[in-house]
């Protein structure tokens, strides 16, 4: 919790920036995981999870 209000209370940014950078990262590492294990379902599997979090896709 001590952390979290560090971090709340830090007015450099740069643990801001710092947490930015390692988010895109992680994020980006998991879906280049996630496309070498599911080749050919990853569409498939967005298509899913969207729809579960209610975001149909608009066809057109």
């Amino acid at each position: 919790m001590e952390t979290i209000g560090r971090f709340l209370e830090d007015e450099s940014g740069a643990e801001l920036v710092e947490w930015a950078v390692v988010t895109v990262i992680v994020l980006l590492t998991t879906l280049s995981v996630l496309s070498i294990i599911m080749k050919e379902g990853l569409p498939q599997f967005f298509d899913r999870v969207m729809e579960n979090l209610g975001f149909h896709r608009v066809a057109g």
